[in-house]
């Protein structure tokens, strides 16, 4: 069963974001042989809901939530699992699996530190 991914955003009012954000799906595309998208808790769309909607009526059940928040708060331990649970009591076929927050993955210290290895090198 081919795994889908939904990039789950903060969102927010700045007309910034939906260039930012279209910019790194771009280059996702090119280095991802997984599908996925991206979606918002506030001020864009889609939601999350819809994402998940999206992926499931794409044929997808297999489906991996990976916030892009770098501490563990609100949404990441309340909000994200609220809306994650609702929509698995809708469709109990799919299997959704919640990323923790960056600074919960094993990764992050080594971005952080090839960022700021970059940054001295310039």
């Amino acid at each position: 069963m081919e795994k889908y991914c939904v990039f789950i955003f903060h969102g927010s009012k700045s007309f910034e974001v939906q260039s930012a954000t279209d910019r790194l799906q771009e280059q996702l595309r090119k280095k991802l042989k997984t599908s996925f998208s991206f979606c918002y808790l506030t001020n864009n769309t889609p939601n999350l809901y819809e994402a998940l909607e999206e992926a499931v009526s794409n044929g997808f059940q297999d489906i991996i939530c990976f916030p892009l928040f770098v501490l563990p708060g609100q949404h990441i331990c309340k909000d994200i699992p609220s809306l994650i649970d609702d929509f698995k009591k809708k469709h109990k076929k799919s299997v959704i699996t919640l990323l923790p927050s960056l600074v919960e993955n094993i990764n992050f210290a080594d971005f952080l530190a090839n960022v700021i290895e970059r940054t001295n090198d310039k």
